[in-house]
């Protein structure tokens, strides 16, 4: 999808990408919850319940210690959720869906750092290091049941970066 018309406090029209020739990628949004095919109110400043910010706090909680590549990765898997017909269309209800995030109980009282707020800006531009991944563990902190799920599932390994396993 494209997000036409980018400026602060706008409205913006999503376009699906085959209509004007180019792959499936978002333009820069922050602050507000993407809904495809429907018109967004865009606001550029950085209120505390905003994609951004809890796009960057989960960077932060994810991937805090990583490179900033394997951080941009993780904002990039839940950019490809939001884009996935089996997840989710928003970043709110993605990160906050039942099982899938190790982190949230540090979300609450966690800020985003500078590089996290990069990462996830990056990301939501269209930048992707993950290489359309929609999962990604950490194989020396998972759980036995999520080492269990990357095992037996018929999942495609896209790339490791750093202590990060992506998947698709």
């Amino acid at each position: 999808m494209l997000i036409e018309g980018l400026s602060t406090a706008m409205e913006c029209r999503v376009v699906p990408s085959n209509l004007v020739g180019e792959q499936n990628r978002l333009a820069p949004f922050f602050g507000f919850s993407l809904h495809y095919g429907k018109k967004q109110r865009l606001d550029l400043n950085l209120p505390p319940d905003g994609d951004l910010y809890l796009l960057a706090k989960l960077i932060r909680a994810e991937a805090e210690g990583e490179s900033y590549r394997g951080q941009v990765a993780v904002g990039a898997v839940v950019m490809n959720r939001v884009k996935s017909p089996i997840f989710p269309n928003t970043i709110r209800e993605v990160i906050y869906q039942s099982g899938q995030f190790s982190c949230l109980p540090k979300l609450a009282t966690m800020e985003p750092t500078t590089l996290s707020l990069q990462a996830a800006k990056d990301a939501l531009r269209g930048k992707d290091p993950s290489h359309g991944a929609l999962y990604y563990y950490n194989p020396r902190l998972s759980s036995p049941e999520g080492l269990r799920f990357f095992a037996t599932a018929n999942l495609q390994r896209t790339v490791r970066i750093g202590n990060h396993i992506f998947f698709r």
